[in-house]
């Protein structure tokens, strides 16, 4: 299932438009897809374009809406988010993928970061942390790194055990 909204954002008084960054979020659960979703809304750089359920669902979602960076959950069903991570960087090593967990272990997150992601976001930390790893991601996308050249970040509010 996708969420689509506009590509582009129009400031008031604005000349021409600002190009949003397109976003897919694939998390197995309904609420933490739809909240990410409706709470990233809010910020006017962002545009959620879909939203998948499983690793499958998140490739074919991948391949039709072609985000500039995705939010993967690492334990998805059908395809983990690893092979998923994989399989996008492939199909398009200029998208930077951020993975997302619940557990603050390092050796998860190090998987994560070989299977091509940039960037990890721990489930139990604030919006805020998401919102400025998005956002820097995005900055350096601006100035022509590709996703395979982004310093892996880790943004959580516990230590990695």
């Amino acid at each position: 299932m996708s969420y689509l909204s506009p590509q582009f954002y129009q400031p008031a008084g604005a000349a021409e438009p600002r190009k949003r960054v397109r976003i897919l979020i694939a998390d197995a659960h309904p609420l933490l897809r739809y909240g990410l979703a409706a709470l990233l809304s809010h910020y006017a750089e962002m545009d959620v374009c879909a939203l998948a359920g499983s690793g499958g669902e998140a490739l074919e979602m991948f391949r039709h809406y072609q985000p500039e960076i995705v939010l993967i959950d690492m334990r998805l069903m059908s395809m983990n988010g690893g092979a998923a991570t994989q399989a996008m960087r492939e199909l398009s090593p200029k998208t930077c993928i951020i993975a997302m967990t619940i557990v603050p272990e390092k050796q998860p997150i190090t998987r994560a970061f070989s299977d091509g992601a940039v960037g990890c976001w721990l489930k139990t930390s604030p919006l805020t942390d998401l919102v400025a790893l998005i956002r820097a991601i995005d900055a350096a996308q601006e100035k022509g790194a590709s996703g395979a050249t982004h310093t892996n970040r880790y943004m959580g509010s516990e230590p990695l055990a």
